[in-house]
């Protein structure tokens, strides 16, 4: 009688897929997991490693696991799995030397498919908006000067410019014969100003004659060049010293000196009697709670606890490889390189039921895809697992992986 499909697809995908949290020093002391692998019927825990040590403590999700055995190697582990759902949970091997820990992910995975063709290219999207104006940029330097233009041809006379500076003084005139006084005439009109005339030569002094209206003050002339610096003169010599100035008022007082050395102490004096006992002082504040004591060390392993109830029989086998293609752990099934790098062929022995079964791959290198290829059911009841391991770019490359074969119905 055939069993429900429904129940063997929650079985098949009872695969452990885990991460690494932190690269595994080569260290003898230090233990540290590679991998980790759950029985198809979820009673078995697998843990590859190193430096698992005789008697390790395992923990996972928080439950100490019982019934752990380690191989002569401390490099593999076998511990009861507790019930647990689909999830990802912490698993930890604690020993006298440290601890690691793993990420676990229990829950259906299935194997890695191929990649998918690209995806035709999309319309082309509306322009956008205009972006804002800029800053404006740095002004550029200047450019080289332009040749010379041709001479333009010549312009209307100009307006006539401003009166000139007054020209030098003359020599002075010989000293004419002084006249005869005439008499005073009457005012005329004030005619315009006229240029200023030359210096004529100084005549006597003629009497003071009426207070004419003042003119209008005529245009100033513009300033003349500042002429040059004369020659510094040769220093003359030093004079006499001046007299003694008075005495000064006297100064302030000055700071105060530096305290004397403290004498020798006195004779102690007699004790006087003893005072009355003070009130008890009130109780002082609590103080700062102290440093946490260091972990304790793990305790031993729980007893096995009871046998728990059977499956519903699906024959499975599961396993791991090594990157050589020799047998890293697990019974039932031979492995062989099929081809050259990264093609491996195992060969699981013929099962209970006959039936076919359904292989699940784990690559346990970094930035790697390992997949199944082929499976063939063989006339003597034997079954052929044909796996391939590619880096990111399709290329074959060698690598450990763990596998899991199950019953397809």
């Amino acid at each position: 009688m055939a069993r429900p499909r429904a129940k063997t697809a929650a079985v098949v995908g009872l695969i452990v897929l885990g991460l690494v949290r932190a690269a595994i020093a080569d260290s003898p002391k230090l233990p540290g997991i590679t991998s980790a692998v759950v029985s198809v019927d979820q009673s078995t825990l697998f843990v590859a490693g190193v430096n698992f040590g005789k008697t390790p403590a395992v923990r996972l999700a928080g439950f100490d696991l019982g019934g752990v055995s380690v191989d002569p190697t401390g490099r593999q582990l076998v511990a009861v799995m507790p019930a647990l759902t689909a999830g990802t949970y912490l698993l930890q091997v604690f020993n006298e030397k440290g601890e690691a820990d793993f990420d676990l992910t229990v829950g259906a995975v299935g194997p890695v498919g191929d990649r998918g063709p690209a995806g035709a290219t999309g319309p082309q999207g509306p322009a956008g908006p205009a972006g804002p104006q800029g800053v404006a940029g740095p002004q550029g330097p200047v450019g080289l000067a332009g040749k010379d233009g041709a001479t333009g041809a010549v312009g209307p006379q100009g307006a006539v410019g401003p009166q000139g500076a007054a020209g030098p003084q003359g020599a002075v005139g010989p000293q004419g014969a002084v006249g005869p006084q005439g008499a005073v005439g009457a005012q005329g009109a004030v005619g315009p100003q006229g240029p200023v005339g030359p210096v004529g030569a100084a005549g006597r002094d003629g009497k003071d004659g009426a207070v004419g209206p003042v003119g209008p003050s005529g245009p100033a002339g513009p300033a003349g060049p500042v002429g040059p610096d004369g020659v510094q003169g040769i220093a003359g010599p030093a004079g006499p010293a001046g007299p003694v100035g008075l005495t000064g008022p006297t100064g302030a007082v000055g700071p105060t000196g530096p305290a004397g050395a403290v004498g020798p102490a006195g004779p102690a004096g007699p004790a006087g009697p003893s005072g009355p006992a003070g009130a008890a002082g009130a109780t002082g504040p609590m103080g700062p709670i102290g440093p946490a004591g260091p972990t304790g060390a793990a305790g031993p392993a729980g007893p096995m606890g009871p046998q728990g109830p059977a499956g519903f029989g699906a024959a499975y086998v599961a396993g791991a490889v090594k990157f050589d293609a020799t047998v890293k752990f697990g019974a039932g099934f031979t492995v062989v390189r099929n081809g050259s790098v990264g093609g491996y062929r195992i060969t699981v022995a013929p099962t209970s039921t006959g039936h076919q079964l359904v292989a699940l791959v784990t690559q346990l290198t970094a930035n790697a895809i390992a997949r199944v290829v082929a499976y063939t059911l063989n006339a003597n009841g034997t079954h052929t697992i044909d796996v391939e391991v590619r880096d990111l770019s399709g290329r074959l490359l060698d690598s450990d992986f763990n596998f899991v074969a199950i019953d397809r119905s």
